[in-house]
């Protein structure tokens, strides 16, 4: 692993990993599952693969390095013991990113540095 990879590994783990967001309507288009995961990931990619990605320093309207809404896919995960339905995306060469919905309103969304995978245990468990 190079430098500027480990850096990259250490601010998502540190940051950026885990997302929880509310919303009161849980059928609008913007709250769904699968595109809270696309925003989620692409705000990773953005912020910790910049160079990785090779995208210019600065706002760029350059869209190829983003993560389609058509790499979500199903999956489960394991929260609070039980498995639960998820999605994730697991296509992209720099991170894998999974969510799951916790309840109508809430989602969780988890972004992993690819890298970092051999070194977690991706079971999650909700403070109550």
């Amino acid at each position: 692993m190079n430098q500027n990879t480990i850096d990259a590994v250490q601010k998502v783990v540190d940051s950026e990993a885990t997302r929880t967001a509310w919303h009161a309507s849980p059928d609008a288009e913007h709250s769904s599952l699968s595109r809270q995961l696309v925003d989620h990931t692409n705000h990773v990619l953005r912020n910790c693969f910049r160079e990785q990605l090779g995208i210019p320093a600065g706002p760029t309207r350059t869209t190829d390095w983003k993560v389609k809404p058509s790499a979500v896919a199903e999956a489960s995960l394991e929260v609070n013991g039980n498995h639960r339905p998820a999605t994730h995306i697991d296509t992209d060469p720099f991170v894998y990113a999974v969510g799951f919905r916790v309840d109508e309103h809430t989602v969780s969304t988890n972004v992993f540095p690819r890298d970092s995978l051999p070194l977690l245990d991706l079971s999650l468990t909700t403070l109550a």
